[in-house]
This record gives structure tokens, sequence and C-alpha cells, in this order.
């Protein structure tokens, strides 16, 4: 079967998220970015991200991150969009923890901003500029410290080892949890 059609937005989802809340879920993401919310995690001219969206029927809180156009004339919101789709799919199959994507919106005119819906991994740990400056400083020094930075080294040589080569490498765009080690 074809996707979802949600006028002006083409819809492809996993079974797991009820298709009826996605209108819902993404009324909460720009009422979360309207408001300056602190679920509101980024909002630039490229794209805004939100955390938190809590949709009925489904168990976990989700994370919409919208590619907004025009901001890349040459690189469409949707192009942005599906790449984003594939690398999260691409990274699971390689048995790399990333947050589960679980639908692509794509606009029917490719003018209009595209969105992908994840689950919302921001109960669980923190991306690594923000775990740098509320964990590590006070771990600077420390056998704590250096064990921290080895287990940072080993997850992005096995990332590389299986295949992954990460375009976009920067300190928000990592995520670690507090254990067994963070990463």
């Amino acid at each position: 079967t074809g996707p979802l059609y949600l006028p002006p937005l083409h819809v492809y989802q996993r079974h797991s998220l009820p298709a009826e809340g996605i209108p819902e879920a993404l009324a909460q993401h720009h009422r979360t970015i309207a408001q300056k919310s602190s679920a509101a995690r980024k909002d630039a001219p490229e794209s805004a991200v939100t955390t938190g969206i809590r949709l009925e029927g489904y168990p976990v809180p989700l994370c919409i991150k919208e590619y907004r156009p025009g901001a890349f004339p040459r690189r469409p919101a949707s192009s942005r969009a599906r790449r984003g789709w594939i690398a999260q799919n691409g990274c699971r199959a390689r048995g790399l923890l990333v947050p589960a994507p679980l639908a692509l919106l794509l606009p029917e005119n490719r003018k209009g901003s595209a969105y992908l819906i994840q689950e919302d991994l921001s109960t669980q740990g923190l991306e690594l500029d923000r775990y740098l400056l509320q964990k590590m400083l006070p771990w600077k020094g420390t056998p704590d410290h250096r064990r921290f930075v080895e287990a940072l080294a080993d997850a992005l040589e096995e990332a590389h080892r299986k295949g992954i080569r990460l375009a976009d490498l920067k300190t928000c765009n990592l995520f670690v949890s507090p254990s067994p080690f963070p990463l």
C-alpha cells in the first residue's frame, strides 16, 4: 500500500504508531515551538526540534524534527528529512542505539516543511554537549573522566567499524545515558 495522505503531507509510518494521532502530534509540536517551551530543543530557520510530545495510544513520548524549506535552496526539506529517515533505519539495522524512527511526513509539493517523528530519548539521558557541561566538568582529571573519554572513543570506533559515517558529527548529535557507562 502507498503512504497515508494527510493533506498536504504524505505520511510513511511504522504500524506501531497510530496514524490518527499524527495530526495532534504535529499540532503539539507547533504549539511547543510557538510557546518557546523548554521542550522546544531547537527553533532555527533550517529546522525545529521538540521533545516530550505525547500521543494517545503510544507508550513513549515522541521527538519531532521539522525540516523547514528555504534554508538550503539546493536541498529541499523533503530530501533532508528522507536522508534522516534512511540514516536512522540504517543505524538501527547495524545494531546502533538510535531513537526508533516512527514516521516520515513529506510535503506533496516539495515546498513545505517535512517532518521526522521518532521516539524521544531525552528522558533517558542527555545530548553530549549538555552532558559534558552538567556532569563532566566536576570529573575532570579523575579516573571516571578517563573512562568516559575511552568509552566515547570506543563508541565512535564501533560506529565506524559498522560502516556508519557521521556526516554531521557534533556534540549535540551524540546522546549519552548514565548507565552502565555513558554512551
